[in-house]
Parts: C-alpha cells; structure tokens; sequence
C-alpha cells in the first residue's frame, strides 16, 4: 500500500518563460531537462517492501501488466513512489542458477556449462536493473514482452550501430593517430540512443517513465552483449574459466553504475523531449535532450579516463552515483507528469 505525500506543485507549462530569482530559474531549467526536486522520497518504505514475504501469484501478476486489458485508466493511475521488490527476487534467481553453472562446471568442466555462466551471470545485474525501472513504470504501461523486444532488438542495433561507426575512415583515423580523444563514450551513447527508435514512435508510451524503462532495456541489451563478448575473449583466450568468471562478474556488476544507467537517462529525456512535438523524431534535435546526451557522454568518457586510475572502483561508484541521482530526480519528474494526467482526467470527468 502506498503512503500519501505531500502533493508536488504542478510543473511549470512546457515553453513557459523562466520566472524570476536564481533558485526559480535553476529549479525551471532542471524542469525543461526533464528532472524535479525530490518531494518525501520514501527510501525506508521502499527498502521495507523489499523484504516483505511475497507469493509466486504476486510476482505472476505484476508481469502481466501492460497489455490493453491491464494498463489502469489515466484517471486510476497512482503518482506515488512506487515500492518495487520483484527486482530483487530476479537477481537472487539468476545468481542461484549462475553458482549452479560454476558448481557443475568445477566438477565436469564442459563448454556447455561455460556458456551457461556467460549466459547468466552477463543477464544478472542488467536485467533485474531494467525489472527495477519496470516497477517504478508508475503508468504500468509496459509489457513484459515490450520490454525483452527492445532488449534484444535495441542491444543489438546499438552495437551494430557502434561497429559501424568504429569502422567509418575518420574514426579510424582520429582512433590510431590521436588515441587522447575520447570516443567510446560520444559513440556508444550516440548508438544507444539511436537504437531507441525501435520504441519512440509507439504512441501507446507517451510517459517520461516509459522513456526510462525503455532506456533501461537498450543499455541491458548493450550491456550483455558487451559483457559477454570481453569474457568469452579473456576465457578463451587464457584458457581460464577464472578469468572469464573475474570479467563476467567485474562487467556485469559495473553495467547497473554505467550502461544501464546512462540510457535510462537517454531514454527519459528524449521521451521528455518528444512530449511537444508533432514528430517524434525532432525531438534528436531537441536542446533538452541533446544537454542530457552530452552530460551522460560526458559520465561515459571519464569512466573510460585516466581520472582517479589508481582508484578505479571509487571512480566508478561516484560517476554511477552521480547517474542514479539523476535518475531518481528524472523519476520525480516523471512522476509529477503522471499526477498531471490523472488531475487533468479527473477534470475532464467531473
């Protein structure tokens, strides 16, 4: 059961001028990019329902939403933080089955059960992360099926699209002769983003939330892929099943810090940018978007750098840090953007 918090003022109009005073015009901006002042976020109450005893009939239930039969009315909706738990439940899945692959490999190595672990432990963290933004999906809106076809179909286009890019002559140029450029990050999130027109046109998904549940599922789909390709190339290549273990377990537990949370903060704010405009494709174009786009590149790039070398996990919890704190104030928004569209149904009913 949700607890009532203190209503959020309603957000400024889309295209309103900026008001006077330096806070307002701050809190302003950071609304026009898609992101709001946290109101009474509930960090107990959702760690409590975490841990609360639940019933596989809940868990089956919850995975049948987002088909036209399931998806609440605009005026059913609840703009309240939702308390997710299923997440949880899936990496405790995953990891059982992964040390049920490792025990069985251990006693009759098989390259059948190395792609077992592969197959597994690269899923793990990435997709009980995309689970974690489904339950936050406060319209519940999305299917479960809508989410694994962007997880596959946006993977895949996002590394195709980043292969193709690594092989275009000025790339390759500036790659072998000025190898101080960062271009992995401007890349990768260029192709990520990209990759999430296999969903934008979809007007059944108008939500900022929806945005980030998709984003989610593209840095999953990236992630896996990724993952799993560095730890088959360092087993095979060390003839090592430790080796493959340390990278699978060092890449896939870095991608909810870095790929999964960076496109879902793609994600939300191209689907907030889109919100105005007639063709979903302008919304590439938009300010709004393109500043979020440059400041994840920008979390990606000095992730790969040289910043704090001699520290790497510290450098990678502040900038995964920094991206989930985005994320919780782009879900405040989204959150305010759903209490919008069930007052402005209530109104049209009374």
């Amino acid at each position: 059961m949700h607890t009532t918090n203190r209503p959020s003022s309603p957000p400024p109009a889309a295209g309103s001028p900026p008001p006077p005073g330096l806070a307002a015009r701050i809190a302003w901006e950071l609304h026009e990019l898609g992101f709001a002042p946290l109101r009474a976020f509930p960090l107990l109450a959702m760690l409590g329902s975490v841990f609360r005893l639940r019933h596989d009939q809940d868990i089956e239930q919850f995975f049948a939403i987002g088909t036209r039969t399931t998806t609440p009315e605009p005026a059913a909706l609840d703009p309240e933080w939702p308390r997710p738990w299923i997440f949880l439940r899936v990496f405790v899945l995953f990891v059982v089955v992964y040390l049920v692959f490792y025990t069985a490999n251990q006693k009759f190595p098989n390259f059948s059960l190395w792609l077992g672990m592969l197959a597994i432990g690269s899923l793990s963290v990435p997709f009980s992360s995309t689970v974690l933004m489904m339950e936050l999906n406060a319209p519940r809106n999305v299917s479960l099926y809508r989410v694994l076809l962007v997880i596959v179909t946006g993977g895949f286009l996002s590394l195709v699209l980043t292969k193709s890019a690594d092989s275009v002559p000025f790339i390759l140029h500036i790659g072998r002769h000025h190898t101080n450029i960062p271009l992995a990050g401007i890349v990768e999130e260029s192709a990520k983003a990209l990759a999430l027109m296999v969903i934008l046109f979809n007007k059944r998904y108008p939500y900022t939330l929806n945005g980030m549940v998709f984003g989610a599922a593209v840095g999953t789909g990236f992630a896996v892929l990724e993952t799993a390709g560095y730890a088959l190339f360092d087993g095979l290549t060390l003839h090592s099943t430790p080796s493959l273990c340390a990278t699978l377990l060092n890449k896939t537990s870095l991608s909810v810090l870095g790929h999964v949370a960076w496109t879902t903060l793609v994600g939300g704010a191209l689907w907030h940018a889109r919100r105005s405009l007639r063709f979903s494709l302008f919304a590439y174009f938009n300010w709004r978007f393109l500043s979020v786009l440059i400041a994840v590149t920008t979390l990606h790039t000095l992730w790969n750098g040289p910043l704090c070398s001699q520290f790497p996990d510290v450098k990678y919890l502040l900038l995964g840090g920094a991206a989930w704190i985005a994320i919780i104030h782009m879900l405040q928004a989204g959150l305010n953007e759903v209490r919008s569209v069930r007052d402005q149904a209530h109104g049209e009913r009374a």
